[in-house]
């Protein structure tokens, strides 16, 4: 699960998979922004086939975060 996310993460905030790690977060990648958060969420959607809820994109605030919240959706 891991390897998904940080690829999605890489695509839609338009910066290398090796610079994605435990400790990526809205404060330390620039590109992340409210367009490319949407963008995440929706893409995540699509390769977990999830749905989330408004409440659960708004607590995605980093790499750990998205990794809680899909390991709680997908189980």
């Amino acid at each position: 699960m891991d390897d998904k996310i940080k690829k999605i993460m890489s695509e839609v905030f338009s910066v290398s998979i090796e610079s994605i790690s435990e400790d990526s977060s809205r404060q330390n990648l620039e590109s992340w922004n409210s367009l490319n958060h949407l963008q995440m969420v929706f893409a995540l959607e699509d390769e977990f086939q999830i749905t989330l809820s408004p409440s659960e994109a708004t607590r995605i605030i980093d790499f750990q975060s998205v990794k809680e919240l899909l390991s709680n959706k997908i189980t």
